[in-house]
């Protein structure tokens, strides 16, 4: 990853998927929750977007990129992982 972190910050989406990978026991990308947790918190306006791929969830959590944009930082999104 190439960016100055002096502005840019990477955000983690959410995800109902289970944390099955080893890999990411350590530094997971993704902040996880149920299905159920992520359904309520949409009815609350906590997603900018919520799309379904391969039977689980992944949205974009408006308090994750609250919390970059109050460090005075540009969130960005990265699908490399």
């Amino acid at each position: 990853e190439n960016l100055d972190k002096d502005f840019f910050e990477s955000v983690k989406t959410a995800t109902t998927r289970n944390n099955d990978r080893n890999v990411e026991q350590i530094n997971d990308p993704y902040i996880r929750m149920t299905e159920e947790e992520m359904r309520r918190l949409e009815r609350k306006g906590q997603f900018i977007e919520i799309t379904r791929y391969v039977d689980n969830s992944y949205g974009t959590y408006r308090p994750e990129i609250e919390r970059v944009v109050a460090t005075g930082k540009i969130p960005i999104f990265s699908t490399a992982q």
